[in-house]
């Protein structure tokens, strides 16, 4: 990946994750790394506004366990291996939560929670995206990510920079009653879109009814004459 699609990488990431976060939460990760690894580095929000920390690595082995306040919500793991060779595709994503989590920095999987799986899944495919230059599959990529995820929080990093683009059909299925984000306020607008557009749904039913009901007076007119 060349430096120009690495910043570009870094400026739509920055955008996606500018979102508030969870409340405080106690974290427990554990992975593993390849063995020659000395130490991996955590970034909070990529962007390092939550701070960044390293970690000792013994045989291919480490740990993290923090209490992450609630401007942190995502973190990215790279061990400094790869750090050094500036590999975007070797790092590791999770959601901030008090879910056990297993990172494997050798394979670039994640175990634990939907959302944290999730997160993975999106920011690896994401780097692929970027290297292929390819914005088609980059939104595809974001709605099967939220469709899949509709029973966490993860939806509220990317349905609002995907709500436009998505049928009425995905919308409704998303803002279903008592969904964990109903009331986030990053969903709001994407709300109010679903809004609007049930109502122009409406007034189309309506129109194609009035428009039924005049037609059957025509035919009859047309008869009696």
């Amino acid at each position: 990946m060349n430096l120009f699609m690495k910043k570009q990488t870094i400026t739509i990431l920055l955008a996606f994750f500018a979102i508030i976060g969870q409340a405080q939460t106690k974290v427990s990760i554990c992975g593993i790394a390849p063995k020659e690894t000395k130490s991996v580095s955590i970034c909070k929000n990529l962007d390092g506004s939550g701070g960044t920390d390293s970690i000792a690595v013994t045989d291919g082995k480490w740990e993290y366990r923090e209490v992450l306040p609630d401007s942190v919500y995502v973190l990215f793991f790279v061990s400094d291996i790869s750090a050094k060779q500036e590999k975007m595709d070797d790092v590791v994503a999770v959601r901030v939560d008090s879910i056990p989590t297993e990172v494997d920095l050798i394979a670039g999987t994640v175990k634990g929670s939907k959302g944290s799986i999730g997160m993975n899944e999106f920011f690896r495919g994401m780097v692929d995206c970027m290297k292929n230059d390819n914005k088609g599959n980059f939104f595809k990529l974001m709605r099967k990510v939220v469709m899949d995820n509709l029973d966490s929080k993860l939806p509220t990093l990317f349905v609002p920079m995907i709500y436009q683009g998505l049928s009425i059909g995905d919308l409704q299925k998303i803002f279903y009653s008592g969904a964990p984000y109903e009331n986030h306020p990053a969903m709001q607008e994407a709300k109010e879109h679903l809004a609007k557009l049930q109502g122009e749904h409406q007034e189309f039913l309506a129109s194609q009814t009035i428009r039924a009901i005049g037609n059957k007076f025509t035919d009859i007119a047309m008869n009696i004459a």
